[in-house]
């Protein structure tokens, strides 16, 4: 598979190996067999926030969509971390994090059926945020959560009138983050 190193491109496309000649802006990777009955695809979109990882999207998009954007997706549903992976997985995640810096983002992992090992396929320091098909009672409790999870606050701008804005105030307070990095804990006072 080939895609573009340029973020949010959703460019991926399946080549065959050997190639003449590689292209320096892209990124080449194995294809994970991430199908569900031959009409599906499923990927795991997994928040990272310091060193926790609160809960996981399953997100279901068509095979023929299977490099296309949010738009694309069947369904998209919260679930819990270890309906999805194991502890094992989850320190190995935290551990990736850890050594690239990432102290907020979000990571892209397919789960191969055929050696059901996790693959890590992209890491994400500027995360779009939940997928589309939640309702807004849905999203205000998924942010409660990260607030009593976390301690702290999840801010996305997301799409739609109905959610535009949407800022959740944390006990301890809040921290700004931007680029994968958390930037400045901000104080409830300020």
């Amino acid at each position: 598979m080939k895609k573009s190193n340029d973020n949010a491109t959703h460019d991926g496309r399946i080549i065959q190996c050997p190639i003449d000649a590689v292209d320096e802006h892209a990124v080449y990777q194995r294809v994970v067999n991430n199908s569900r009955d031959g009409q599906f695809v499923e990927d795991i979109r997994v928040p990272v926030f310091g060193e926790t990882i609160p809960f996981c999207y399953r997100v279901l998009r068509p095979v023929g969509r299977r490099f296309g954007f949010g738009v694309d997706n069947t369904s998209a549903d919260v679930c819990e971390v270890s309906d999805l992976l194991s502890a094992n997985e989850v320190g190995m995640l935290l551990q990736l994090c850890h050594e690239l810096g990432l102290d907020y983002g979000e990571l892209d992992v397919l789960r191969d059926v055929d050696d059901r090992k996790a693959y890590i396929v992209d890491v994400n320091n500027t995360p779009f945020g939940p997928p589309k098909f939640w309702t807004v009672e849905a999203l205000l409790w998924r942010l409660k959560t990260l607030r009593d999870i976390c301690g702290l606050v999840w801010v996305h701008f997301l799409r739609g009138a109905q959610t535009e804005g949407i800022l959740i105030h944390a006990a301890q307070g809040c921290l700004l983050v931007g680029g994968g990095r958390i930037l400045e804990q901000i104080s409830e006072s300020r």
